[in-house]
């Protein structure tokens, strides 16, 4: 950095402290092998999980619900058998997640 340069370094935003919040799921359900499923705790994606999302769907409610499996550790599959009003839910926090907190 020269004398004359006034652009201020680059610097990424700190990661969120606080733990993601788990989900209770109001209709419990079994994944594709058969394990019970009652409470979800999402976690932050990164860039790389969404690449991985985009490359193993072929439709953006793919992508979506590939990216959402990841962030619980699951396979889409497995949230084959997840009630509607639970799987909405999982989608706001999800999308949540996404959207930075204004403050």
């Amino acid at each position: 950095m020269t004398s004359n340069d006034t652009t201020p370094p680059t610097t990424a935003p700190a990661e969120p402290t606080t733990a993601p919040a788990a989900l209770t799921l109001r209709f419990p359900f079994r994944t594709a092998a058969g394990a019970p499923v009652s409470v979800l705790t999402p976690r932050r994606l990164k860039v790389r999980d969404m690449k991985q999302a985009q490359r193993d769907a072929k439709t953006a409610s793919e992508v979506e619900l590939a990216a959402i499996a990841l962030a619980c550790g699951l396979t889409p599959e497995d949230l084959d058998d997840m009630d509607m009003a639970d799987y909405e839910d999982l989608q706001d926090r999800f999308r949540q997640m996404r959207v930075p907190s204004a403050g």
